[in-house]
């Protein structure tokens, strides 16, 4: 491989001789990538076979030429080729021509799937043990796909030789062993799908009951049942695969059924378990599962079910001639013995085995072109580390970052039953932003950030006031100053730029959502509980009437009002307003200002201690908002329908202080006295430290929302472990 940057030249050079007694097989590879140009030339050449009497060349010369303007949107291709075969039977030892053809097809066939298979299985297996950080339910059946694919990849070479010479050379033993492992493969592969399909199903239409298949334990358990059940359905490959002497120069290695009926079951068994059961199953989960995406609105749901479907088509396609030639001999074997009905089913039967058997391998190295092709968005990011995040992005029980789902916790999952295809975040570079991301895009979707510098899977503000939103599915506002940045003195530029930061970006999402003509089925805009007034006495819930009173309230006031769609838009698009506590989370949020001094034993109290302290994990935030985003749980309205953010624990600044302090094992030594607050911070910013609000999550408990920490031991023992 020789790689110039600079002249933006790519030349792929793959020589490969493979078999050298068996005749010869050299495959030629050539690939010209010159980027400046815009041309792309693949030159295969393929000599098969010349020493067996049966001479093949398969000449395949491609040039494309790709014009791409991107100011225009054109894409332009143009392509010539070239495919020339020619077949020259000099050997009168091959039955018959018809035979030959279908060897000589199903050696290129497996020629190419051993040049692919190999590395791509091999390149799937190393990114899941390697690289991915977690092992997903998916992922490991991924994995055992992979191992059973790859290992016959690596026998095809055998099968290569038997179709070149045309005559089985390797012994009794190793024609029934090869086979039966074929068959083993066969069962493996359509049995790990189907089981990741019910997987699928289970997980969509029935979160809680999925739980089995969490446990590590449990799924290895079904795992081994599986290939123990795999192992003896393959077994009828050993009892009727054997040497078949054809004449004098040609041994085959094919069925031997010493009745019709025995040809008849396991042709039939194949067929059924192999290929119409299993796949009726799939069929019927994803026929649910796309039935539960249809009950979604969103107009990019189609994009989720070509995928769906085509995977299906993919491993349908490449098995079905096998199963069709299956139910040929199975005809065959029940028509009457001299029949020109028989003769002819098992013409057909004999000289098209060869083909379809190697197109059916094909499935085996079609996986890694699908992962690629699923994962190449991860490419420039993570380089060769891409198709584990893709398989990351399948887990069930996500760990990222803060966000962690364990078996005692399904709100997450709840929230996220539905499909939603696409996602525009404003400030979703901040710290609940960037685990929102982690989120939305663990399972499946595509989320758009709207910063302020441009990049990869960005737009600028800039952009969107001019231009409007991308077309989405849903918009949510995240935007907003850090009002207690710590090297930020409260002064009155800096007092704007909190308010403008939440109000002008909050007005700009808003016009253009009621200037678009395809407007987002959801808009959620997460604000505070500011606008509660601090009273001990008092609990405040989302039915709660209240008025301004000071700074922070009419912040809330205006903030809101900006965020409130017309009523002619308000009929297509939810809206929903979140108003959070205090955030708590790993890598951000307060806790990571706090302890620092939590570590040297300098910790303690804000003021009196005795104020409320509204908080939430930024686990729950983020969960609250996915399930916020569901239009079945929050249909359009004119009014936008308020939760409470908060964990449902009522909790003072004092039991927060006391339980940070007895998790690190530290003393509450040096209160922070009021006073000293207020010169540091400014008597604004201090009172959100040293008066708080009773709130409680009434309305989103009534969602059906369950918090993966309502209380604060759950939440900071999760922060603070290592």
């Amino acid at each position: 491989v020789a790689v110039v940057k600079g002249a933006g030249v790519l030349v792929v050079v793959v020589l490969v001789v493979v078999i050298k007694g068996a005749g010869v097989l050299v495959v030629v590879v050539r690939v010209a990538v010159v980027k400046g140009a815009g041309v792309l030339v693949i030159v295969v050449l393929v000599v098969v076979i010349k020493g067996a009497g049966v001479l093949v060349v398969v000449v395949l010369v491609v040039v494309v030429r790709v014009a791409v303007v991107k100011g225009a949107g054109v894409r332009n291709f143009r392509f010539w080729g070239i495919v020339m075969m020619v077949i020259n039977t000099t050997n009168s030892s091959s039955p018959n021509n018809t035979q030959s053809v279908s060897f000589a097809i199903g050696t290129f066939i497996l020629g190419i799937v051993f040049l692919l298979g190999v590395p791509g299985n091999l390149f799937i297996i190393w990114s899941i043990l390697a690289r991915a950080r977690k092992q997903s339910v998916t992922t490991l059946i991924i994995l055992n796909l992979a191992c059973a694919d790859g290992a016959i990849m690596c026998l095809t070479v055998f099968f290569i030789v038997y179709l070149a010479k045309q005559s089985w050379v390797f012994g009794r033993f190793m024609c029934k062993l090869l086979f039966y492992l074929c068959n083993t493969n066969m069962y493996a592969s359509i049995m790990l799908i189907t089981l990741m399909s019910v997987h699928r199903l289970l997980t969509v239409l029935r979160p809680q009951g999925a739980h089995f298949f969490k446990r590590r334990r449990n799924m290895l358990s079904i795992l081994t049942m599986l290939w123990l059940l795999v192992f003896i359905l393959a077994i009828p490959a050993l009892i009727f695969r054997d040497e078949n002497k054809e004449n004098a120069n040609q041994t085959l290695c094919s069925h031997r059924h010493p009745d019709p009926r025995y040809e008849v079951f396991h042709m039939s068994m194949e067929t059924v378990l192999g290929f119409l059961l299993p796949y009726g199953i799939i069929f019927s989960s994803y026929v649910c599962i796309l039935h539960r995406l249809r009950q979604t609105p969103f107009k990019r749901r189609v994009r989720s079910e070509k995928l769906i479907l085509t995977i299906i088509i993919t491993f349908a396609a490449f098995w079905l001639p096998y199963h069709i030639i299956n139910i040929v001999q199975v005809v065959s074997a029940c028509a009457p013995e001299d029949s020109d009905l028989r003769k002819r089913l098992s013409s057909i039967s004999s000289s098209s085995r060869a083909a379809t058997s190697s197109l059916a391998f094909i499935s085996s190295c079609a996986n890694p072109v699908l992962y690629a092709l699923a994962g190449r968005s991860y490419i420039r990011t993570d380089g060769l580390s891409f198709m584990a995040r893709l398989f990351e992005g399948t887990a069930l029980e996500i760990i990222s970052g803060t966000l962690r789902i364990h078996r005692k916790s399904t709100a997450i999952i709840e929230g996220l039953r539905y499909v939603l295809a696409s996602a525009i975040l404003g400030g979703g570079s901040g710290f609940v932003g960037r685990e929102l991301t982690k989120l939305l895009k663990v399972q499946g979707h595509e989320v758009t950030i709207i910063s302020r510098q441009p990049g990869l899977g960005r737009v600028t503000w800039t952009e969107v006031e001019s231009a409007g939103l991308p077309e989405c599915d849903a918009v949510v506002n995240l935007a907003g100053e850090n009002v207690l940045y710590p090297l930020r003195w409260w002064s009155e530029s800096f007092r704007s730029a909190v308010f403008n930061s939440r109000i002008n970006t909050t007005r700009t999402l808003t016009h253009s959502i009621t200037s678009s003509q395809t407007p987002p089925r959801s808009w959620i805009l997460v604000t505070g509980v500011g606008c509660y007034k601090a009273n001990v006495e008092t609990l405040y819930t989302e039915d709660t009437e209240w008025t301004t009173f000071d700074l922070w309230s009419q912040l809330l006031k205006e903030w809101e009002e900006a965020g409130q769609l017309p009523e002619n838009t308000a009929k297509n698009t939810g809206q929903v307003v979140i108003r959070s506590g205090v955030v708590l989370g790993r890598g951000g949020g307060a806790v990571k200002q706090m302890l620092p001094p939590f570590w040297l034993g300098l910790g303690g109290t804000l003021g009196s201690g005795d104020q409320p302290f509204p908080w939430i994990h930024v686990s729950d935030l983020t969960g609250i908002i996915a399930h916020s985003l569901d239009p079945t749980r929050v249909p359009a309205s004119s009014q936008p329908r308020v939760f409470n953010g908060v964990a449902p624990s009522l909790d003072t600044n004092r039991q927060f202080t006391r339980e940070l302090a007895r998790l690190l094992k530290r003393p509450t030594l040096l209160p922070v006295p009021e006073p000293v607050l207020r010169a540091v911070l400014g008597r604004e910013r201090a009172a959100l430290l040293t008066q708080g609000p009773r709130v409680a999550p009434k309305r989103t408990l009534e969602s059906g929302y369950r918090f993966q920490y309502p209380d604060l031991t759950s939440a900071l023992r999760q922060i603070l472990a290592r």
